[in-house]
């Protein structure tokens, strides 16, 4: 039964390797397969894998047979996963896959480096099609997959279009954990924060010193998006990590600066 199971995750994970982060085995060709996939001995070396493991991969052999399998509600003809992700062949929408990720969906690659100009044009031409209004006339069961499937692209736009939110999207996608990120943060940094907001709130009423502030934080969040996607590329995910912790401080500054600006504006 072991080496069955063994044979089975190689396959999978030669096959279907994103959904494979989580279930690393001590089968020596798999962990081969996931050094020339992710080339991150580090990563590597922290997952471990016990028996239990074999239930996980049972589950994701059942998605992949589910994903293989995926008919029309309505036709129950067999659909195809890439051309027919939205819509089948006989026009009806689909449900939302349960393994779609947000990339896939917004026809994007798995990367921190994406076009947003085409991102955004594409996700405006997928919500025309699927926006709610047009299924008033439809079955209820059409009506909802409609509003599943918008839902689930809103979702998805939102996530891949800020720096910010992709870069940590990718590293779940990756299997990096994210719980008590804010542990990793350096003291030294956490002063700089601190003292930036205490400026903030010193010249609130001083747009020009204000702009000043505003523009080296855009600087310090422009150099953090840099470094993330070199280490995206270089798969230090380690280091794309503690760069996007600090980015989120950045973009938590940038927002109360906007909060003030606006304020200034609607009192004059």
């Amino acid at each position: 039964m072991a080496a069955t199971m063994r044979k089975l995750i190689c396959q999978v994970a030669t096959n279907n390797f994103r959904l494979f982060p989580l279930y690393a085995s001590s089968c020596k060709h798999h962990r081969l397969i996931l050094r020339k996939r992710y080339k991150e001995n580090e990563f590597l070396s922290s997952i471990s894998f016990n028996n239990s493991g074999y239930d996980n991969c049972r589950r994701v052999l059942s998605t992949a047979t589910e994903r293989s399998n995926r008919r029309c509600w309505k036709c129950n003809s067999s659909t195809d996963e890439e051309k027919e992700l939205y819509f089948c062949r006989c026009g009806v929408v689909q449900s939302v896959p349960s393994d779609l990720t947000y990339f896939k969906a917004l026809n994007v690659p798995e990367n921190f480096d994406i076009d947003t100009t085409s991102l955004s044009q594409y996700y405006k031409d997928l919500q025309k099609e699927l926006h709610p209004d047009k299924y008033t006339q439809k079955s209820k069961e059409e009506q909802e997959l409609a509003a599943g499937q918008s839902s689930f692209i809103n979702k998805a736009y939102e996530a891949l279009l800020k720096p910010l939110t992709r870069g940590f999207y990718l590293l779940e996608l990756r299997g990096v954990p994210l719980e008590e990120v804010e542990e990793a943060v350096n003291p030294a940094f956490l002063m700089e924060i601190m003292e930036t907001n205490e400026d903030i709130i010193d010249v609130a009423s001083n747009p020009p010193v204000l702009q000043q502030i505003q523009e080296a934080n855009n600087a310090k969040m422009d150099d953090c998006v840099q470094v993330v996607a070199e280490a995206f590329r270089n798969g230090d995910f380690a280091l794309a990590k503690n760069t996007l912790i600090k980015l989120k401080y950045f973009t938590n500054i940038d927002g109360k600066i906007k909060g003030i600006q606006r304020n200034n504006m609607d009192s004059t």
